[in-house]
């Protein structure tokens, strides 16, 4: 509003606020020549929302000064005798600028700047010309008779001096008109340059301050050296420029020159009025800028309009997930996504909404709230309502196309039916609201193990900080058993521009890892060993160690009443929502483990873990956030119990893999059948749904499910990835690619429990066996499909170059190459180089662990089926594709260094690497699945001397 940034009062405003904003009010139009009906209509803008009990909180005497400068400036506020309150009130609610009636203008005093002066002024010139008119014509009637009764002598005497005293007149009257012209010509160069700096000068528009600063003394507007300020007094009107010209005391302007200056303020007021217009029109007409940083700060279920290129802004629809800079929408054909700059806040007028309506949804602003507009304390979400969608074209959605509301406010929408429906049953019985106590206790919890502490608000302190909002997240746990109430705080992170300044990415254990732990597993649990599951309840707040920037946060909507208004989070430790938990949560859970159990990291996998002790406490452990699955002796077991009650770390009890107890782990479930562990996946097959082509949202559809079925081929259907990789590199899907990719998520929905299964081996003759293939310009865009598979076998040799395997799957792959491949003999090369590359990674831990048990190390073999490759690499043989041969002397080199053993040349149909690479392979890969063996004819290999 004005140069000191003063925001306007709430509805709330006390008398201190009020007057404060009124005085700073009274001194700017004091200050500036503003008057007329561009004072009106910025006070209309100054007090915008503003109402007469607001005006009745100040004092009065502002009020009445107020109304009074608004008077002296030419507004006309309604009768003198009217209350200032009701006054400027009523001024409010007007639509135009009122007219001053003729009998209240006549007496009313202006500022000599204002047009209303000028125009009384004009006229009072103009009565004051007709009286001395009237005067002139009695005087020269009575002159007439007083001649027919004067003598002959002195009527002649009589027109001497007449004739004198006309040419003086004549003399007078033509200087006059000279003057008069002379001053027209300057009136009119000073109104033409007054307009012309009016139309540049810019639109006032300050920013407004936020409400942690509060309003300013009235007389800090003065600059210092200026004269205080005093309302009554107008003498310093002298040092401005007056934004009206002004016009001689002694002459009246001539018409022409009124009417022009009329026909200039309407000119300029229809001008203004354009200008507001198309600025209005350009801004709701305009897609978001460069900066979006209201939509991204947004919560889910927030309402939003998004940009659609011909139809224009659409909505509102419902904001149900956001990723970077990516916002997906609840759109009537479906959940889709949409850049942030296509995005932007829908806002509803709350003074038109049902009562009730919005009593419950627990809406969040699109900004943090300060500390003194904390929001009320809402009823519990179960009584919400929602707004419901616009109608769109076509026909309406149905009972099973219906739009679907978020998951995660569903979820808690119905654990608190649950929680309610439990305590009325009498199951629970725990005194209190619904999640009352176990709010409490979480909080009691946190601010005892140090996590956070409450403190005041204190602008001096915290005024540099962003305040993140935070929530509780509320379920109700043991359902199949015991029924209990649980709470989480979560602090609301989202939008954290401090994140980018600081590590927030914590790593998690690869699926090599985990596969490489399950292939040794049973033969480990032949000699006695166990394998166990670890749950560490809330791992992120049991962080050891302290933030290293300054995170604060609201208080949850849930808590506002039961402390003191102000009070805000500081949080100390890692909390659940905050960008960075993650990386401490693992540096200390990892540093636990290598501290206190004596482990090491793996060679390529740091959530892979190994004991350096003897093989007495030999241990394995994969972590995966707060899950930890360990294979290892009973001794490292107990050690295991011992360190984590010594570090006082909490946990559920410890979960041992048996033929009556399955794990789940990583999105995964073992189960032990015999001397076997069987590992499948947990629950996405169940969701896997065939794609209609014919519907309206099947691109959506394309990629949910390609992305499910993909998730699902990671874990335990090696069979499916070629399929599903090549769905992938497709962008705009046609009739047919619906057709392959429902053939395969038809295959993958009839094998929700095909998986793998891992045997027994003899880890002292156990060798890792690497297939590669690759296939030249097959896929859609004409790139090569390279992939590889990684075993872990015992090998028999048959007489006829054969040799059989039976071993346990490790790892795959099958990847589009992002490389240039120029012939047939590139394609191989690249998927022999990714399928040694991470078999050398695997091998070095494999001989950690088999030195810790006192086992030989386990030798590498590659197998390939294409013959000029195996050339290159053992015969010394060269190609004329230079830029391959980098890669080429790199696996020579690792087959010299005898870090590859043996290089192999196996029958094209018994390679089981072929399903990665085509989509009809031969069925190596199906039969090995299935019996964990298969019988590989060898074309060619070396026979090396051993070392």
């Amino acid at each position: 509003m004005w140069e000191d940034n003063v925001e306007a009062p709430d509805d709330e405003v006390g008398i201190t606020t009020a007057t404060t904003y009124i005085a700073r009010a009274i001194a700017d139009y004091t200050d500036r020549p503003t008057a007329d009906e561009e004072l009106f209509w910025e006070f209309r803008q100054d007090f915008e929302g503003w109402t007469e009990a607001m005006f009745l909180r100040a004092q009065p005497i502002y009020t009445k000064e107020l109304k009074r400068i608004l008077r002296f400036k030419g507004v006309y506020t309604g009768r003198i005798n009217m209350a200032p309150s009701e006054s400027l009130a009523r001024l409010l609610r007007m639509e135009e600028y009122l007219e001053w009636p003729q009998d209240v203008f006549q007496s009313a005093v202006f500022d000599t700047r204002s047009a209303a002066h000028m125009l009384q002024e004009r006229a009072l010139r103009q009565q004051r010309s007709e009286g001395s008119v009237q005067s002139t014509d009695r005087r020269l009637s009575s002159q007439a008779q007083s001649r027919t009764q004067t003598p002959v002598r002195t009527r002649g005497r009589d027109v001497d001096s007449r004739q004198t005293r006309d040419q003086d007149q004549t003399h007078a009257r033509v200087q006059g008109r000279q003057e008069t012209v002379e001053e027209e010509q300057q009136i009119q160069d000073q109104l033409a340059k007054t307009i012309e700096k009016a139309q540049n000068q810019p639109i006032r528009s300050q920013p407004i301050e936020t409400t942690e600063s509060a309003p300013q003394p009235a007389y800090q507007r003065v600059q210092s050296q200026q004269p205080p300020l005093t309302y009554n007094n107008f003498d310093r009107f002298r040092e401005y420029t007056p934004a009206y010209p002004r016009i001689s005391m002694d002459s009246p302007p001539s018409p022409s020159i009124t009417h022009r200056a009329e026909a200039i303020q309407k000119a300029m007021r229809a001008l203004r009025k354009a200008a507001a217009e198309h600025a209005v029109s350009n801004a709701l007409g305009t897609r978001n800028g460069p900066t979006t940083d209201g939509v991204l700060s947004l919560p889910l279920q927030s309402e939003v309009m998004v940009w659609r290129e011909k139809n224009g802004w659409q909505g509102p629809y419902r904001v149900i997930d956001m990723k970077d800079h990516d916002v997906t929408v609840d759109m009537i054909n479906g959940p889709t996504t949409f850049r942030s700059t296509v995005v932007k806040p829908y806002y509803r007028d709350l003074t038109t909404a049902i009562d009730g309506a919005d009593q419950g949804t627990g809406g969040s602003p699109t900004t943090d709230e300060a500390i003194a507009d904390e929001p009320p304390l809402p009823v519990p979400p179960a009584e919400a309502t929602q707004a419901a969608q616009p109608r769109k074209r076509g026909r309406p959605p149905g009972s099973k196309n219906k739009p679907k509301v978020q998951y995660l406010s569903k979820k808690e929408e119905d654990d608190y039916a649950l929680a309610v429906k439990l305590r009325n049953d009498g199951v629970i019985n725990v005194p209190g609201a619904p999640f009352e106590a176990s709010d409490q206790k979480e909080i009691d919890d946190l601010v005892g193990r140090g996590v956070f502490s409450f403190e005041l608000f204190d602008p001096t302190l915290h005024g540099g900080y962003r305040i993140f909002k935070s929530r509780m997240v509320r379920e109700v746990k043991g359902k199949t058993m015991v029924p209990y109430e649980k709470s989480r705080l979560v602090v609301q992170g989202y939008n954290d521009e401090g994140k980018h300044e600081i590590l927030t990415q914590s790593p998690t254990i690869q699926r090599a890892s985990q596969r490489l732990i399950l292939a040794l597993a049973p033969a480990l649990l032949d000699e006695g060993m166990v394998v166990e599951l670890r749950d560490i309840t809330q791992a992120y707040p049991q962080a050891q160690t302290e933030l290293f920037r300054t995170v604060l946060a609201h208080l949850p909507k849930e808590l506002i009443t039961k402390y003191p208004k102000g009070t805000i989070i500081r949080v100390i430790k890692p909390l659940y929502g905050i960008a960075e938990a993650g990386v401490h949560w693992f540096a200390t859970y990892q540093g636990h483990h290598c501290k206190e159990l004596d482990m090491a990291t793996s060679t390529y996998d740091p959530c892979l873990l190994i004991t350096n002790g003897r093989r007495e406490a030999f241990g394995i452990v994969g972590l995966q956030t707060d899950d930890t699955l360990a294979i290892g002796t009973p001794a490292f077991s107990g050690a295991e119990d011992a360190a984590l009650q010594k570090a006082n770390f909490r946990a559920k009890p410890k979960e041992r893999l048996s033929k009556e107890v399955s794990l789940e782990f990583n999105g995964c479930t073992l189960t032990l059948r015999g001397d076997t562990i069987l590992l499948t996946q947990k629950g996405q097959g169940a969701k896997i749904e065939i794609i209609d082509p014919k519907a309206a949202n099947r691109a959506q559809k394309y990629m949910e499910q390609r992305a499910r079925g993909a998730y699902i081929a990671s874990i335990c259907q090696p069979e499916a990835s070629f399929d599903l990789s090549a769905a992938a590199q497709i962008q705009q899907p046609k009739d047919t690619e619906y057709v392959k990719l429902n053939r395969r998520l038809q295959w993958q929905s009839e094998s929700i429990q095909r998986g793998l299964r891992y045997v027994p081996l003899d880890l002292a003759t156990a060798k890792l066996v690497v297939f590669t293939d690759g296939s030249f310009a097959n896929n859609q865009d004409l790139s090569s499909q390279l992939g590889y598979l990684l075993i872990l076998a015992n090998e028999s040799s048959r007489q006829d170059s054969t040799f059989d395997i039976r071993g346990n799957v490790i790892h795959w792959s099958s990847t589009k190459c992002k490389r240039v491949t120029r012939s047939v003999l590139a394609s191989e090369t690249y998927g022999m180089v990714s399928g040694v590359d991470i078999a050398i990674a695997i091998l070095t831990t494999l001989k950690m662990i088999t030195g810790r048990l006192g086992l030989p190390p386990i030798p590498l073999i590659v197998c390939t089926d294409s013959y000029s490759l195996y050339e290159c690499l053992v015969k010394l043989g060269t190609t004329a594709e230079k830029r391959l041969m980098i890669d080429i002397m790199a696996l020579r080199q690792s087959y010299e260094r005898r870090e590859i053993t043996e290089v192999r040349w196996i029958n094209g149909e018994d390679n089981p690497a072929d399903a990665f690479t085509k989509a009809t392979p031969n069925r190596a890969l199906e039969r090995f699945i299935e019996s964990n063996k298969l019988s590989i004819r060898v074309e060619g290999s070396v026979q090396r001397p051993t070392e």
